[in-house]
């Protein structure tokens, strides 16, 4: 990026002639990423933060519900208003816990998506899984069958250690997960049947229920958080339309949104796409960050401001510069 960008980036003129559109930010956990066992990078703020970002978006946008934006798509394809969707991938606890809270204090909308194999159980995902093997080994490199060049994982910074191990597994499509994370104990010198220790880091159909009554909203991010691209047809069909079924059946709800698993360019596909909307699904929400202009044919790829590393509001409007400058 030139100098002339950067400095656009910084510019408040810019943020203030944002255009009309719908603009969606994403986050994960809430709390403190020096907490875990596991991966710290899917913390997205703590509860401070979490709050001034509210205040924000209130003071800046018009937040809706999903149930909102599904009423806006049968009447326009073209934004009139600069709208906010807040959003959260995964389903951890502390969103019930910390986020939800101050959701309601402020009585802000939010979408929570769900993976549904992980709720009333006490599951690691994957890539806690893989964080949590990474910090255990005492290796200082790594090097699994197909990767161009060895990692390096002896650095002080765990966190972009682990960031690094994770990019690189997702890329890889052409072994399950489960025969990535065995090859990655391999590598990182830990026995195969080592079993990493669990504990209860997701919610509930009960909290789930709770946080529906009082104004939130639910989707799907699948049934086993599995990246949709690297599954057969029959597979992707599955998990749109089996936790779309569960949470239908435990929620009493008809849910429109579903959120890609990790999200990027290359986690999904126009098969995907064509997927949802066959199944019943009204919206598709990327990890791809920028500024949703309309709500025709990209209404399966919704773009969504990725809120990470405890930001503060000011990077998030240059986050939104950023978007409009490539725009531009």
């Amino acid at each position: 990026m030139g100098i002339f960008s950067q400095m656009l980036i910084s510019n408040p003129l810019l943020w203030h002639s944002k255009p009309n559109g719908l603009y969606c930010f994403n986050y994960h956990r809430i709390g403190d990423p020096n907490s875990t066992l596991y991966d710290p990078n899917v913390y997205s703020c703590n509860e401070e933060v979490f709050e001034k970002h509210i205040q924000f978006y209130k003071s800046n946008f018009d937040v809706i519900s999903i149930e909102e934006l599904e009423t806006l798509s049968k009447t326009t394809t073209k934004f009139n208003n600069k709208f906010a969707i807040i959003s959260f991938d995964d389903g951890y606890i502390d969103n019930y816990e910390l986020a939800y809270p101050i959701l309601k204090s402020y009585k802000t909308p939010a979408i929570f998506f769900i993976a549904t194999d992980f709720i009333d159980k006490e599951i690691l995902p994957w890539w806690d899984e893989i964080a949590f093997l990474v910090k255990k080994s005492d290796q200082d490199t790594i090097r699994l069958s197909g990767w161009n060049k060895s990692l390096s994982i002896s650095s002080l910074n765990k966190c972009g250690v682990i960031k690094n191990v994770l990019q690189t597994i997702k890329i890889d499509s052409t072994k399950t997960m489960h025969e990535k994370i065995v090859l990655l104990k391999v590598a990182l010198g830990i026995e195969k049947d080592f079993i990493t220790p669990h504990e209860n880091l997701f919610v509930n159909w009960d909290m789930l229920r709770e946080m529906k009554k009082n104004g939130m909203s639910i989707g799907s991010q699948s049934c086993s958080h599995h990246i949709m691209s690297h599954l057969s047809t029959n597979e992707q069909q599955h998990e749109a339309d089996n936790s779309k079924r569960r949470i239908n059946t435990e929620l009493s709800d008809n849910i429109s949104s579903f959120a890609y698993p990790v999200g990027g360019k290359d986690a999904f596909t126009l098969e995907t796409e064509k997927i949802l909307a066959n199944t019943g699904y009204s919206f598709g929400f990327s990890f791809i960050p920028g500024i949703n202009r309309r709500l025709g044919v990209n209404k399966y790829h919704l773009n969504r401001f990725s809120i990470d590393n405890n930001c503060s509001v000011n990077q998030i409007k240059k986050q939104i510069n950023k978007a409009i400058i490539k725009f531009i």
